[in-house]
């Protein structure tokens, strides 16, 4: 057990190195936040200005209306298809530095264009999954919110390492899920003290933004509003920098993990078939 502790510290310490030679890697978490926010806006401004919400309002239990399950799908797809994009471009550079290389943001994006149809038939399948657990927790009774809980969770974990899966084995869904849960239970301990150990590190980091803006919501009352802007806009931008970065060490750990769960041989055939024909 303390062993699993180590190797989980030691690869959690190791991903913050990796994002310190690699700052560039934000543009990943930066970019798939922004491209989220246009999927949002993509499909909330036409039910808007449509009025198909007013008419939603007027019936009593609208999410049983099929339009509704028909655009609620589309837009976890599509929002499932961009985050899991970005995450593949992030995991491919994280590949590169782990194994010695120095990556770029184009090398990402390579590695992640050339796993497109594994990205696309995951999220076909992630969505899918997503609103069936959706659909049993809209059912009525405390009964079936527990069991679309635990579910979520079953699934959550089976999925832990499936990124990295997609990226460097490029196999389909099911074999994806086969194998990531496979990494998991051979690398539960890991991944929770290393999950832990930067969670618990992005808390301590929000500890002064925290201070930071209540000292400017309460100097908002004062005659000078210079310092409280200042104080606010200083702490919306650490906490805005902090999450990316923990967006960021959250895929590293991973594909780090994975890395140490995996044969050679994987590897080598990830660097020959992905890296070698996309950015060599």
């Amino acid at each position: 057990m303390f062993e699993r502790i180590e190797r989980g510290w030691e690869t959690a310490t190791e991903s913050l190195a990796v994002l310190r030679a690699d700052k560039e890697l934000l543009v990943f978490p930066l970019l798939s936040g922004f491209a989220s926010l246009l999927v949002i806006a993509s499909f909330a401004c036409p039910i808007w200005f449509t009025g198909y919400i007013e008419t939603l309002k007027q019936q009593k239990e609208w999410w049983h209306e099929p339009l509704v399950w028909v655009i609620s799908f589309a837009f976890y797809a599509t929002n499932y298809f961009v985050i899991l994009f970005f995450n593949s471009a992030m995991t491919g550079c994280a590949l590169i530095r782990f194994r010695g290389g120095d990556p770029t943001v184009n090398d990402g994006f390579q590695v992640a264009l050339s796993r497109l149809p594994q990205i696309a038939s995951w999220t076909l399948l992630g969505a899918t999954v997503g609103m069936i657990l959706k659909a049993i927790e809209s059912r009525s009774g405390k009964a079936r919110e527990w069991i679309s809980s635990i579910l979520g969770i079953v699934w959550s974990v089976a999925t832990f390492f499936v990124v990295p899966v997609l990226v460097v084995e490029g196999v389909g869904p099911i074999d994806a899920v086969k194998r990531s849960s496979k990494v998991i239970s051979e690398k539960w301990g890991e991944s929770f003290v290393a999950d832990l150990g930067l969670g618990l590190v992005a808390f301590l980091a929000m500890i002064p933004c925290f201070i930071l803006l209540g000292i400017g919501a309460f100097q908002m009352s004062s005659h000078n509003q210079l310092l409280p802007a200042i104080l606010i806009g200083t702490a919306i931008i650490g906490m805005i920098v902090i999450s990316l970065a923990s967006s960021a060490l959250e895929v590293i750990v991973r594909t780090g993990l994975y890395i140490q769960a995996v044969d050679e041989k994987v590897l080598r055939r990830f660097e020959r078939k992905v890296l070698g024909e996309q950015i060599g």
